[in-house]
């Protein structure tokens, strides 16, 4: 389906942090150009953001006509990137948001005033308050949005969720995978470890999350294999009770684009997913039809969760 351009408008995003953040940002820029009908544009210039082996944002390993891509070039790519920064920092700071409302307006509109100058027309900066789910505004001129967006609400209107599905790609190690599970029918575990070890305010889950899943999984739907995905597959194998070690499988992702991960993740028949947005995504774009889905309660142990962070029919249990 095509958009029509009904205003000549463009709605920019601006890409940060890793796949699963940028999905989250490319779901509310579709939601955003689908509602008003003008044409979305991912900038992926930032320093902030994971690329793939070509060099690009990873969230543009899915190719789609729905959406294009820019860089920023010097000089207004360096002035920009530090203004952003400054903004995101101001915008979803911790503390009293009231105290940065003058530094946050002034720094929004020459945020505003030279993304202008650089596109030669009028752009308008948008900026989240929250982590996750709030209404965004609509501008007369372009917008460029900045902001987390993580809420399943941008990304479940049918015509978005319909061309996020779309993105897929293909290899020889995923189409090897699809036939595997085909016939395993396996139930997906997300261990994120590695970098979230130094992220105090995330969290790593416990050892009793994943065994009382695994236990709730295996009670419920019987399946047959766990195919567990992990950045440290030696460790994650004591996070899996020892009477399943024997049908579990360890995928390591070693020498793999972040995106080819991904794809594999995508057929499970069911999930057990880490508080991570790289498995949130993996299994709110299953190919399996309504996969039983668990995922842990609270998301962070020292932040608010993102509001409307979790769909209502998945399960929650403590984290």
């Amino acid at each position: 389906m095509q958009f029509k351009n009904k205003n000549n408008l463009e709605c920019y995003v601006h890409l940060m942090g890793g796949l699963g953040n940028q999905l989250f940002q490319l779901a509310a820029g579709l939601n955003h150009s689908t509602r008003h009908g003008c044409r979305l544009v991912l900038d992926e210039s930032s320093g902030n953001i994971r690329r793939n082996y070509s060099g690009n944002a990873d969230v543009l390993s899915f190719k789609s006509d729905k959406y294009s891509n820019i860089r920023i070039r010097a000089p207004f790519k360096v002035l920009i990137e530090k203004v952003t920064g400054r903004i995101v920092m101001l915008s979803l700071g911790s503390k009293t948001r009231s105290q940065h409302y003058f530094p946050r307006f002034l720094l929004i509109s020459i945020q505003s005033v030279m993304l202008s100058l650089y596109f030669r027309k009028i752009i308008k900066v948008w900026t989240a308050r929250e982590i996750g789910f709030e209404p965004i505004q609509f501008a007369k001129h372009s917008n460029y949005m900045i902001g987390y967006f993580q809420s399943y609400k941008y990304a479940s209107e049918l015509n978005v969720k319909s061309i996020l599905s779309g993105l897929t790609i293909s290899s020889q190690s995923i189409n090897l995978y699809k036939a595997l599970c085909r016939f395993e029918k396996p139930l997906i575990v997300h261990v994120r470890l590695g970098d979230y070890q130094n992220e105090p305010n995330f969290g790593l889950l416990s050892k009793d999350y994943y065994s009382n899943a695994i236990l709730i999984m295996m009670k419920k739907h019987n399946f047959k294999t766990i195919h567990v995905f992990s950045d440290d597959t030696e460790a994650a194998k004591s996070f899996i009770p020892e009477s399943y070690l024997s049908i579990s499988r360890w995928m390591d992702g070693q020498g793999e684009s972040s995106a080819v991960t991904f794809e594999k993740m995508r057929y499970g028949s069911g999930y057990i997913i880490g508080n991570s947005t790289f498995s949130w995504w993996s299994s709110f774009l299953s190919y399996s039809e309504n996969p039983p889905i668990i995922a842990p309660k609270p998301w962070f142990v020292a932040m608010d969760e993102p509001n409307e962070l979790i769909p209502p029919q998945w399960i929650r249990i403590n984290r």
